[in-house]
């Protein structure tokens, strides 16, 4: 039907989309079709071989499993979360439908204890902050009072999605497949690395249906807000970044590149200081590496739970946005430090030129070229399905003044290293220790010259 260019359709879209975003969009052309349609990089595309790919590899093990005749309970529930995932929420998230429309990857933390609060009290938030904020054993003080999260919430014919991942330790790119299916997962299919003994690799669950508190009364909040005992990281996954635009400054010092692309995947994982989190798979209790592991627990309701605990396991989310890569080639720093100092930099400097909310961007790094000592900085749009903000740097001129800003911004701070004034933020908190905005300093007086 598309292909014929319906004019009632062409109609329609240009009296309900506003004139100022025809061009952008492609709407005379049609070139939206193709954006959802095209075999490679079709948004609609995409979306449906994700769908058919994890569908099919747990089929497969399901059939292998029905002939054995061994039982097969978690596999259909896997399945069965598949099918009955929201359809409009999936394809939201997968690029298809404007994000910001369809509020998806919003998750709560329900109160398990029966008193008034837990009435009128609604703790929600985007599943990539609640990660950290509501991870089991995490204080969250609302309503007055201190509550505990303690359970991931279980639905009934339904199983957490579950990945084995893989971090490459060549080229950083991140690697996932589903965890009960038999798809392998060895060799990095962007520089063919081996990934079998890989630092950063294991399994996680993504809580897509939200966490409980502790089935107990709450307590006194304390004098200060409670610290963040969990930190989470985003890693970009390589195989998704498709460059759309690019642009390099040339000084007398070296070269600085940058490259765009819209619907870029990245993940984020909490690992529990890389020690995991053990799940009960029948009520949900979960406990961290900081928590002994209990010699009984209760359910939700109170009632003593028969089950056990699962291995250790990371808490997970992927989402798409849009992503700038920034490198500076042939330049090493073997200081982690500068690395990291240099990204968060950066996003405030982005965020200056931009006149944007510094809360509206986030950041990682991602060794590109296989080398960890010269990565690639990357800046995302942290608002749901990227909002094009990191991919307005496309034009030397935008690059240029990103560093000139930049430079100013971590020189003007009067700090000795870092502070919440410049370089710290509540997101960076596991960095604040070695963040040092004066190598960035250094560094960038002699990139721009």
């Amino acid at each position: 039907m598309l292909e014929s260019r319906p004019g009632g359709l062409l109609s329609s879209i240009r009296r309900t989309v506003p004139p100022e975003l025809h061009e952008i969009l492609g709407v005379e052309t049609w070139r939206w079709v193709d954006e959802l349609f095209h075999e490679e990089i079709g948004h609609l595309v995409l979306a449906a071989e994700e769908y058919h790919h994890d569908r099919e590899e747990l089929e497969k093990v399901l059939s292998e499993l029905q002939a054995k005749r061994k039982r097969s309970d978690q596999i259909l529930d896997a399945i069965r979360t598949i099918d009955q995932r929201d359809l409009i929420g999936y394809l939201a998230a997968r690029g298809v439908l404007p994000k910001y429309g369809f509020p998806v990857d919003v998750v709560e933390m329900k109160i398990s204890y029966h008193c008034s609060e837990a009435k009128i009290l609604e703790l929600n938030r985007d599943l990539r902050i609640a990660l950290s904020e509501y991870a089991p054993g995490s204080s969250i003080i609302a309503g007055g009072k201190t509550w505990t999260s303690r359970y991931l919430r279980i639905m009934p014919r339904r199983a957490l999605p579950r990945f084995r991942y893989a971090l490459c330790p060549v080229c950083g790119s991140y690697h996932r497949v589903w965890a009960d299916t038999r798809e392998p997962l060895t060799e990095c299919s962007r520089c063919h690395a081996s990934l079998t003994d890989a630092p950063l690799s294991g399994e996680f669950v993504i809580p897509e249906f939200g966490f409980l508190s502790e089935y107990a009364p709450p307590g006194d909040p304390p004098p200060s807000a409670p610290e963040r005992v969990y930190s989470t990281r985003a890693f970009l996954w390589g195989e998704s970044f498709h460059k759309e635009e690019s642009a390099e400054f040339r000084s007398g010092r070296g070269v600085t590149r940058c490259e765009t692309a819209s619907k870029a995947r990245l993940a984020v994982l909490n690992t529990g200081l890389r020690r995991g989190f053990r799940i009960c798979p029948v009520c949900g209790y979960t406990f961290g590496p900081n928590e002994s592991a209990p010699r009984t627990h209760n359910n939700p309701r109170g009632q003593q739970c028969p089950g056990t605990f699962q291995p250790p396991v990371a808490l997970g989310h992927e989402f798409e946005t849009d992503v700038l890569l920034l490198t500076f080639p042939h330049y090493r720093n073997v200081r982690p430090e500068f690395w990291v100092s240099l990204l968060y930099a950066v996003v405030e400097g982005v965020s200056l030129v931009l006149d944007i909310e510094r809360n509206d961007l986030d950041g990682c790094l991602y060794p590109m070229a296989g080398d960890p000592y010269s990565p690639a900085v990357v800046l995302f749009d942290d608002v749901p399905g990227g909002a094009g903000h990191v991919r307005r740097i496309n034009n030397e001129t935008l690059l240029k003044e990103v560093l000139e800003t930049t430079l100013r911004f971590v020189s003007t701070c009067e700090c000795g290293t870092s502070c919440s004034g410049c370089l710290r933020n509540y997101k960076n908190q596991s960095w604040h220790e070695i963040l040092d905005r004066l190598i960035v300093k250094d560094f960038l007086e002699q990139v721009i010259g």
